[in-house]
């Protein structure tokens, strides 16, 4: 058997633009490896689990591997600048390849007046 580490992964966004309260699906694919390599998902050093679907592995270049993963979230506007990583591990070589993508939400501006104003007019 071959060894191969993954040397690269492909992550997207689906939608492409994000926007507080819809659905994202943020798609991780690793480039080919043999073994398959096992992929996770990071945010603020932390491993992220939920949401978290694995779609497998499907036959890539050199009689490897490549391995898909998504990563299902709603994000709001406290997402907006979060920082998801994804990362590729053949367990065999000990070897790693990371990449990310920063959240860039967009939300409907909102206006929130907590006290009654009076609004005047002046003719010019």
């Amino acid at each position: 058997m071959c060894v191969v580490p993954p040397k690269s992964l492909n992550i997207s966004l689906s939608p492409p633009v994000v926007k507080a309260g819809q659905t994202l699906t943020i798609t991780c694919t690793s480039s080919t490896s043999n073994p398959a390599s096992r992929l996770s998902w990071w945010k603020d050093g932390d491993q992220v689990v939920d949401g978290v679907d694995d779609d497998g592995t499907t036959p890539a270049e050199y009689g490897g591997w490549s391995t898909i993963s998504r990563l299902v979230m709603t994000p709001g506007v406290e997402d907006h600048g979060e920082i998801y990583a994804c990362r590729a591990t053949n367990t065999l070589l000990d070897e790693a390849v990371s990449d990310a993508v920063t959240l860039n939400v967009l939300c409907t501006p909102a206006l929130f007046i907590s006290e009654p104003f009076n609004a005047h007019c002046v003719q010019l």
